[in-house]
């Protein structure tokens, strides 16, 4: 049956797992804003900031206005800052690792990388794989790379995969090996025909490269 008309057999599947790094960020990023909002507050009732300087013209103004008239003056100011950037960055990762999946067959590598994006691979194309940083693999073929995160049992999958390339390899080495007999074999016929080699030493050379 020809390669291409053959039915593809899956080898491993693995999914993503959930990311403990990103959901952290979200979380301290959450509780950030609201750590901020609340010191912010305490301040704005008490009349006083950190260093001791009384707000004299606080009760003139409404919470909000306080909050952001005294954003930069107060430490409040940039935790605010600094967990709204982390919960964005937690939020944007785990969109980039959430729907990862990477599936081995004998005729291509296939799944979802970053933000769920399809991607199909042949095996043919795949130059080489490694294990990278969070959970992930790269799969570099001979036009880019595909990286997959956040992968469960990722170990097992590369093994998987660089054992079915090893294999392919072979495949293709005795191929090529097979092809060089055959041109010897027919080389030798030649000399024979032309009668600069006997039969026996024919026989002898055609055995050799036959291993027979």
């Amino acid at each position: 049956m020809n390669e291409k008309n053959r039915k593809s057999e899956i080898i491993i599947t693995a999914d993503c797992h959930i990311n403990v790094g990103t959901i952290a960020m979200i979380v301290m990023g959450i509780a950030g804003v609201i750590i901020s909002i609340v010191w912010a507050q305490n301040a704005f009732e008490n009349g006083v900031s950190d260093n001791g300087t009384y707000f004299w013209w606080i009760y003139d103004m409404d919470f909000n206005s306080f909050y952001l008239g005294e954003f930069f003056n107060e430490y409040y100011g940039f935790l605010c800052l600094a967990s709204i950037g982390g919960l964005i960055l937690g939020i944007f990762l785990m969109c980039m690792f959430n729907r990862n999946s990477i599936t081995i067959s004998d005729q291509k590598v296939y799944g979802c990388t970053s933000f769920g994006k399809e991607t199909s691979i042949l095996i043919d194309q795949v130059v080489a794989v490694k294990l990278i940083s969070f959970d992930g693999i790269c799969v570099s073929t001979t036009s880019g790379k595909a990286l997959f995160w956040n992968i469960n049992e990722r170990e097992m999958v590369v093994q998987k995969l660089m054992e079915l390339l090893q294999k392919r390899q072979e495949e293709k080495n005795d191929i090529c090996s097979s092809l060089s007999s055959a041109d010897e074999i027919k080389r030798y016929k030649e000399l024979l025909d032309a009668g600069i080699i006997t039969q026996e030493e024919f026989d002898k050379k055609k055995n050799q490269l036959l291993n027979l």
